[in-house]
């Protein structure tokens, strides 16, 4: 799954199961901006 940070743009590829089936939380390894991902 490709996930991209909504501060700076940042792209991540991550494994699909990664978010669980409610999402999680997530922080850029670039900005270090926080955020919910589902």
């Amino acid at each position: 799954m490709l996930i991209s940070c909504p501060a700076c743009g940042t792209n991540f590829s991550i494994p699909d199961n990664a978010l669980g089936a409610t999402g999680r939380k997530l922080k850029c390894a670039k900005c270090a901006h926080k955020w919910f991902q589902a």
